[in-house]
């Protein structure tokens, strides 16, 4: 594994006999993921090495391994927002479901309990040569550095600090859940 996300996305920059899949993790936004399969298509270079479809679908039984058997240069992208976003989107979505009223700061605090929320995201993708991750804070920037083009349409859009929908203590125990993830792709967050 590579230490920084520069490395990493220089590191994994498109080579000739790469094959390409777009793919989703949980909690996160997909428009961007929906943008880069455009552009994998709509490229030249490109075009014929992307493959359209699910990860792991279970009808067909596809998943990354058999991917990676059956196609031995598969390289998979993904795009992820921070900690903060992320777990912000999750409240909103979980108080609006639920129609429980849980505050923020609640939330937060029952957050190292809840396993399936408090997993870094390099615990379960760690990047290597198979694994592309794109930030979507500066997709931009990330993408030029993975594709070497800067032809790539993304939405612009309007930047965040989601650090101040939480309160300090709710700040203290995000940096400390996702401390892998914030010191790996968003070092300019540790402060």
């Amino acid at each position: 594994m590579t230490y920084t996300i520069n490395e990493h996305l220089i590191n994994s920059s498109i080579a000739d006999e790469d094959i390409f899949m777009v793919f989703g993790i949980p909690n996160n936004r997909s428009d961007n993921l929906h943008l880069i399969g455009r552009w994998f298509t709509r490229n030249l270079h490109t075009h014929f090495r992307y493959i359209q479809g699910r990860l792991n679908d279970k009808i067909s039984k596809l998943n990354s391994e058999l991917l990676k058997t059956l196609y031995p240069n598969v390289r998979f992208i993904t795009t992820i927002d921070n900690p903060w976003c992320r777990l912000y989107q999750t409240y909103s979505n979980y108080s609006t479901n639920k129609k429980k009223s849980l505050s923020l700061s609640n939330f937060i605090k029952i957050l190292p309990h809840v396993p399936h929320l408090s997993v870094n995201i390099l615990d379960n993708y760690p990047p290597d040569d198979s694994i592309i991750i794109l930030r979507n804070e500066y997709i931009n920037d990330d993408f030029v550095k993975f594709s070497k083009s800067s032809n790539a349409t993304f939405l612009d859009t309007e930047p965040i600090d989601y650090r101040n929908f939480f309160d300090p203590e709710s700040n203290s125990i995000i940096q400390s859940i996702f401390q892998k993830d914030i010191k790996f792709f968003y070092p300019e967050l540790l402060s």
